[in-house]
């Protein structure tokens, strides 16, 4: 986690033009600093009640997890799998 906080920032850097290149890294910093507040804010909130904390932060992660389920086939995948008229 260390590294990508540090990673991040760089990479955008590197990847935006140059007219977005501050706005995007400083919307990153900014994101991730709000999502530490709701942290603290949500476990204030649940007053330390571990099972809906642990429920609360794996949401997310089963919420994508499902997502996969509906996603396109992309035409890497479709190539891989010898059907180059679909891709």
């Amino acid at each position: 986690v260390g590294a990508g906080l540090l990673i991040s920032p760089m990479f955008i850097s590197e990847i935006a033009p140059p007219k977005f290149r501050g706005s995007l890294v400083t919307l990153s910093e900014v994101s991730l600093s709000l999502g530490v507040l709701l942290a603290f804010v949500v476990n204030f909130a649940l007053g330390g009640n571990w099972r809906w904390m642990l429920a609360l932060g794996a949401a997310p992660g089963v919420l994508l997890t499902l997502r996969i389920l509906f996603l396109p086939e992309s035409p890497r995948f479709l190539i891989s799998r010898v059907r180059t008229s679909t891709a």
